[in-house]
């Protein structure tokens, strides 16, 4: 008898998996089953439309920027009357993709320009190659984001 215990095991494990790889074969997959959830509440920023625009005044989008350091002028709108928007809530990050490593990322000092709504951004570029510029409003009142690619030469 108890020679037998172990031979009965292996042929139901035998068994057991000979029957679910013929059920796969023939039976199309089904999707798993999950426990049916009520949807995730939508935070503020995905049901918030963006009304302040941002635009990079100078240096021109075409133009090359020269390595080291650099001054960024934006400017920021309201979307619906295009009167200049002057804010507190203004954030700008510059950052370069590097190729399998974190991106490059310098430290941005922002200051309110001569004119309401221009905002003096002062940067730094220390490597050649594409960098990109995120701008972004976010306040009780508007919202809005920029992205400025600049080729640095």
């Amino acid at each position: 008898m108890k020679k037998f215990v172990p031979l009965l095991l292996a042929i139901g494990v035998f068994t057991a998996g000979c029957s679910s790889s013929q059920q796969t074969q023939s039976e199309p997959e089904q999707p798993a089953k999950t426990a049916e959830t009520a949807p995730a509440p939508e935070t503020a920023a995905e049901t918030t439309e963006e009304n302040a625009v941002i635009a990079l005044v100078s240096p021109e989008a075409e133009s090359p920027v020269p390595m080291g350091d650099a001054e960024l002028i934006l400017e920021v709108t309201d979307a619906n009357t295009g009167e200049p928007l002057a804010l507190e809530e203004l954030t700008v990050k510059v950052s370069m993709e590097m190729e399998g490593m974190e991106p490059m990322t310098s430290p941005v000092e922002l200051e309110p320009g001569a004119e309401p709504g221009r905002y003096k951004a002062t940067t730094y570029f220390g490597m050649q190659g594409m960098w990109e510029v995120h701008a972004e409003v976010k306040n009780s009142a508007h919202h809005g984001r920029g992205r400025f690619m600049m080729e640095v030469q």
